[in-house]
């Protein structure tokens, strides 16, 4: 526990810190410290958490580099398997390898973000954004994904919808996994992407027949 008494106008601050129990016994330690000393505190968790942040990026950086050619040898080994004479069985290990390092590509993209969040780094690239583009790609994207499952990706736009102040790969990130969620928790049905404007936005909609939140 934490108190803060006041002793003229000198505060104190008194932690009450109760260690690790050493056989039977408990000990008890009342330390008080200064404002200075607070404040030298303060200043060591502001370190530490800077330090943190560093190592985060580095990290995702690192992660990174040798995730871009194994993802791409892979692709050029699954495109092309008559050429490469790839067996049924090895091309559905290939697919299993492909599958997780794109999973781990798109964790690395999480802690780069939540990082830069948390650094209060983060920049957004705004400008005005064809939605309905937008959303096109996000099903062609993901079209392999539902295809596996048997599932039916449909759209239901309107003919026309006004341009949107934003920014592109955020918008493409959410969307994408929206969909991905569902596509992971349908197991028959189709997943609908509705779009319409409402006043002065524009609201997107992403619907499925699995479980999940009511």
């Amino acid at each position: 526990s934490r108190v803060k008494k006041k002793y003229g106008d000198f505060p104190v601050f008194i932690h009450i810190l109760k260690s690790v129990p050493r056989g039977i016994l408990e000990i008890e330690r009342f330390d008080m410290l200064t404002r200075e000393e607070v404040e030298k505190v303060a200043k060591e968790l502001k370190r530490i958490e800077i330090m943190k942040s560093e190592f985060t990026n580095i990290a995702a950086h690192e992660l990174r580099t040798p995730l871009v050619p194994i993802i791409g040898f892979l692709e050029r080994l699954l495109g092309n398997p008559k050429k490469f004479k790839l067996t049924k069985d090895v091309q559905k290990q290939l697919e299993i390898c492909l599958r997780n390092t794109k999973r781990l590509d798109s964790l690395v993209d999480d802690i780069f973000s939540i990082s830069k969040l948390e650094s209060g780094e983060m920049k957004f690239n705004m400008a005005q954004l064809d939605l309905k583009k937008i959303i096109s790609n996000v099903k062609a994207d993901l079209y392999h994904s539902a295809e596996k499952k048997r599932l039916i990706i449909k759209l239901r736009l309107p003919s026309k919808l006004p341009s949107v102040n934003g920014d592109e790969q955020r918008i493409i990130q959410v969307l994408t996994n929206l969909v991905n969620n569902a596509i992971k928790f349908t197991e028959k049905g189709p997943i609908t992407v509705y779009a319409h404007r409402k006043r002065d936005k524009v609201i997107v909609q992403v619907k499925d027949t699995g479980v999940g939140i009511d």
